[in-house]
């Protein structure tokens, strides 16, 4: 069976045939924005629930949610700090949720716009 090429409707009216490289981005804009979304559900869920037998969930979400997380904000850690929006209880800093909204809000915009640059050319 041959694969159907995806296709949009450009501005004008007419489909027209995605690329590869817009694919990708969109995709990648889309991922960040529902790991986003995922990340602020699980951490007001997980912070209600003190059961012992919820140990194992804590490690998955530290690896699949918070870790990511915390990688996706690396670029923008001076920005972070400048506009004091990052915790520092001990020796370890991360940012505050104000913060992971605004990391998110970058990505999620900046891959869009890359997306919609390629898509232009």
């Amino acid at each position: 069976m041959p694969r159907r090429a995806t296709t949009t409707t450009s501005p004008t009216g007419s489909p027209r045939t995605l690329t590869k490289t817009e694919k990708v981005f969109r995709v990648l804009a889309i991922a960040v924005a529902a790991h986003g979304i995922v990340f602020a559900l699980c951490s007001v869920t997980l912070a209600r629930v003190e059961t012992p037998g919820f140990e194992f969930l804590g490690w998955i979400y530290l690896f699949v949610v918070v870790a990511p997380a915390m990688i996706l904000t690396v670029p923008f850690s001076s920005l972070l700090w400048y506009l004091h929006l990052m915790e520092t209880p001990g020796w370890f800093a991360w940012p505050r949720p104000a913060g992971f909204a605004l990391v998110y809000a970058t990505w999620v915009l900046a891959l869009t716009a890359i997306s919609l640059a390629v898509r232009r050319r």
